[in-house]
């Protein structure tokens, strides 16, 4: 009976000892992982920007509002604007596409890593707008709430693509 209970104490404090080990290694790893992230983002910095499409309502300054209580509103703004509603015309709709393609060209220019994404425009130029930024940096897409714009979603290669 005794063999038995040291037989199981011994099993016991073996067990706890490597799981104590493994995770003070997981622990180290991790450490290691930080620090070479925070060499790569030091090297190449979040260049992070904001994109507001808007059409009718200008979004600025609410978006201008949410940034600063997101503390980021020191970041880039890139905007395209249409002050009225669409009308039937093909060569309308198609300007504000170009509109808005210049802007993400400016963005690519830049070497961004991350978009924020604010827009209140028709669903079909959300379609234009996403097809424009698919091959892009992530984009963090935000909708309106109750006065406050929410973090809804991101969309990145392996949304797209996956």
């Amino acid at each position: 009976m005794l063999d038995l209970l040291t037989g199981l104490f011994t099993n016991l404090l073996w067990a706890i000892i490597a799981a104590v080990a493994t995770w003070l290694w997981a622990q180290r790893k991790i450490r290691q992982l930080r620090r070479q992230l925070r060499t790569l983002q030091a090297g190449r910095g979040d260049r992070e920007v904001v994109l507001i499409v808007s059409v009718r309502e200008d979004l600025s300054e609410a978006v201008s509002a949410q940034l600063a209580r997101d503390g980021r509103q020191a970041m880039p703004v890139f905007k395209v604007h249409q002050a009225g509603n669409f009308t039937e015309q093909e060569n309308e709709w198609m300007a504000f596409v170009r509109q808005v393609k210049d802007e993400v060209k400016k963005i690519r220019e830049q070497g961004v890593s991350r978009i924020y994404f604010y827009t209140n425009a028709p669903v079909i130029m959300g379609v234009f707008t996403g097809a424009l930024l698919g091959n892009g940096p992530e984009v963090i897409m935000h909708h309106y709430f109750n006065g406050v714009y929410r973090r809804i979603g991101r969309m990145t290669h392996e949304t797209v693509y996956y």
